[in-house]
């Protein structure tokens, strides 16, 4: 190989890594409070503090009837590798929304006005698992499947009380669900047939992880778990038993991690919300990503989250 065509090889690689690099997906997703939205912008550095999508149910034909259940957004989970946005509110309401053409595909009501849903995840055969806190404090399935869009027709079942339901999450290498409460966490299996879960393990966390009152409920791509409280974030292996203390900073509201970009966190500034997000870069040390103006972030996650180095 000659000179020129070495060098030109060494820029053709140069040039692909750098275009890489500056096409790594820094968007994350955010349950906004300010205005009842989902919302989606960039948390790359020098990105302009605004936002490139938005979801208002008001304005999707498939859930405005219903738009009220959706007051309080409370979570916002990634499935479908980023096509879909699963969301739910305390108002009641949950949903699947498409984030390319911003409409749910299916949506359900739970207790009108009632503070309840703080998670959901969809079970494999396409049911949703919901996590309630106040006002309900049960774990919920339904099946939407039927009846997408009139939630009155679904099919809902009361699986198990659930004081301070915050999270939930399908463990498929397990074939089991995991669920946050204030003080437990429970692995379960689900029963199709009778559209039931029964425990199968569960943990105190309570003295373990300091506190009470768990928050967020999130896979760490390593089999484990992390999950967040008054005190911090704190890993959990179900098949160890141990809660071992990750990030000791208080009042964690969500946590996602990324082992390129770093772990995206919503810390409150005020009661609850953030008007801003942190991001903890590899190195340990952090970027603050905003204030966006006028903004009530709740929980916000990184669209494309990479779990794999490390592992």
């Amino acid at each position: 190989m000659t000179v020129d065509k070495i060098t030109a090889a060494l820029f053709l690689a140069l040039f692909v890594l750098g275009a890489s690099a500056e096409s790594e997906d820094w968007r994350f997703v955010a349950a906004e409070q300010g205005a009842t939205n989902l919302v989606i912008a960039s948390a790359a550095p020098g990105s302009p503090l605004e936002f490139s999508w938005r979801w208002d149910p008001h304005e999707d034909p498939n859930v405005a009837k219903d738009a009220a259940a959706f007051a309080n957004i409370d979570e916002c989970k990634i499935a479908d590798g980023g096509r879909t946005v699963l969301v739910c509110a305390s108002n009641g309401g949950a949903a699947a929304v498409d984030v390319a053409t911003r409409r749910a595909r299916w949506y359900l009501k739970l207790a009108p006005d009632t503070a309840g849903p703080h998670s959901l995840e969809v079970l494999p055969d396409g049911r949703v698992a919901v996590a309630c806190s106040v006002g309900i404090d049960k774990l919920v399935f339904v099946d939407v499947a039927k009846h997408p869009f009139e939630p009155s027709k679904q099919t809902v079942k009361e699986v198990m009380d659930l004081p301070g339901g915050h999270g939930v999450v399908w463990d498929t290498k397990r074939d089991s669900l995991f669920v946050l409460g204030y003080t437990n966490l429970f692995e379960m299996s689900y029963r199709k047939d009778s559209m039931s879960a029964v425990v199968k393990r569960k943990w105190d966390f309570s003295k373990a992880a300091v506190d009470a009152h768990g928050h967020d409920l999130v896979a760490d791509g390593r089999g484990g778990y992390y999950i967040t409280n008054r005190t911090g974030v704190w890993g959990f292996n179900p098949d160890e038993g141990v809660f071992k203390p990750v990030m000791m900073r208080s009042h964690v509201k969500s946590y996602s991690p990324d082992f390129a970009k770093g772990i995206l966190v919503q810390i409150p500034t005020e009661k609850w919300w953030s008007d801003r997000l942190i991001v903890i870069k590899p190195d340990g040390t952090e970027r603050i990503i905003g204030p966006f103006n006028g903004a009530k972030f709740y929980k916000a996650r990184w669209i494309e989250e990479n779990l794999k180095r490390g592992n």
